[in-house]
């Protein structure tokens, strides 16, 4: 097993399929990784998901080890980050910037061994890591955390360089009739079996249309939940009508589980939210007592 011991050394490249990247490697005899990415998607729209493919190859002629964490469940990966850079040279708002990431804490993971030439794949959506609400060419790059295995422990950070991804415009109809065949894909009855991907691609609208779907997830997908709130707190705009969504709801049938800090997080009043807990301690509305009590 290789000790893994990474120097810095950036080497920036692109290719014919828009991948582009940073190599990482102590020196010429030593395991060597090229860290690239790319886009796959044609014309994408505002709204849409916009994946990101990071493929890391050894690139040199030894064997290399390295100690991979994985998907997390917010869909970010806590060895990868993305930023966009808009045509104004700011950088795009992170819907997440406000929580600390980890790069390497405990939990699972597992030894991913690399022969040379051999390389694996994360794919993580841009959207998890950038607010894209306008239209415009970004300037996307991608970091990766590389980690030696145990006991090694040793770690660099490897950035690539920037790529190119345009985001066409979508009209105000456009958008309504998206976010409408996105809310056919839910399950009539079977919730629980709702698929992720719908209910991320809704957040990922950050169209305040997307609420009253959104709004059913809360309530009838304990599964998909996650999602829901994710949505609330850091996708959807933060306006009257949107709040006013959630108020009827909460009003109508209780309090769902994870709506307290979702209301919390958009700027509710303990004023604001104390008629909605004793509508969730009504006698007609059971499966909101423990998210009212």
């Amino acid at each position: 097993m290789n000790s893994f011991l990474f120097a810095a050394i950036v080497l920036l490249s692109a290719n014919d399929s828009g991948a582009v990247g940073s190599s990482i490697g102590e020196d010429e005899t030593s395991p060597q990784l090229s860290v690239t990415i790319s886009c796959d998607v044609v014309d994408p729209k505002v709204g849409d998901e916009i994946p990101i493919i990071f493929e890391i190859k050894n690139e040199g002629e030894s064997h290399c080890d390295l100690w991979y964490r994985g998907r997390g469940r917010d869909g970010r990966c806590r060895q990868f980050k993305l930023s966009a850079v808009d045509e104004g040279g700011e950088v795009v708002a992170d819907p997440r910037a406000d929580r600390q990431i980890f790069i390497a804490g405990g939990g699972g993971g597992i030894d991913v061994s690399l022969d040379p030439d051999e390389s694996f794949r994360e794919t993580i959506a841009l959207n998890r890591w950038a607010l894209l609400t306008h239209p415009g060419v970004y300037q996307v790059t991608g970091t990766f955390y590389a980690r030696g295995p145990y006991p090694t422990n040793v770690s660099v950070t490897a950035v690539t360089a920037t790529t190119e991804i345009e985001i066409l415009p979508r009209s105000n109809d456009e958008m309504a009739s998206y976010i409408g065949e996105l809310s056919n894909l839910l399950p009539k009855n079977d919730y629980e079996n709702v698929p992720f991907s719908v209910v991320q691609k809704l957040m990922y609208t950050c169209d305040r249309r997307a609420a009253l779907p959104l709004i059913e997830v809360f309530y009838r997908s304990d599964a998909a939940r996650y999602w829901a709130v994710e949505a609330f707190q850091y996708y959807l705009p933060k306006d009257r009508e949107t709040d006013q969504a959630l108020l009827e709801a909460a009003m109508e049938r209780g309090l769902a589980k994870g709506m307290f800090s979702t209301l919390r997080e958009r700027g509710f009043t303990c004023e604001q939210i104390k008629p909605l807990i004793e509508a969730s301690l009504a006698i007609d509305h059971p499966n909101a007592w423990p998210e009212g009590a």
